[in-house]
């Protein structure tokens, strides 16, 4: 589980050094038919490529973690009648950027 939401937070941060502490170096990663990797490196130029064209991306590993965003509904901030919260709606590649952006890790022993 935790591996499957650090690679969301990878792409969706396209922190591609991130993937050093998720994949192997001999990575096979395949993703159809005609998009398979077999090395680390590849993989994650290839994926920087690819996403560099995008301003945000939102990855969904289940319900393992969940980000809310607002959106057009106004009552989407005030679930309580009379008690609304402020939400600012910011990319996780722009937070990133920042440095207002972390995770915690587990160690286990």
């Amino acid at each position: 589980m935790s591996l499957a939401n650090r690679y969301a937070l990878a792409v969706d941060t396209q922190r591609w050094e991130m993937f050093d502490e998720i994949f192997t170096e001999d990575v096979v990663a395949y993703y159809g038919t005609t998009a398979i990797w077999k090395d680390l490196a590849s993989f994650k130029q290839d994926f920087a490529a690819y996403h560099a064209l995008f301003d945000s991306t939102k990855h969904t590993m289940s319900n393992m973690c969940r980000i809310i965003w607002g959106g057009e509904n106004p009552h989407m901030n005030e679930t309580i009648p009379g008690v609304s919260f402020e939400l600012s709606v910011t990319s996780l590649q722009q937070a990133a950027d920042e440095g207002t952006l972390g995770f915690l890790r587990v160690h286990q022993t």
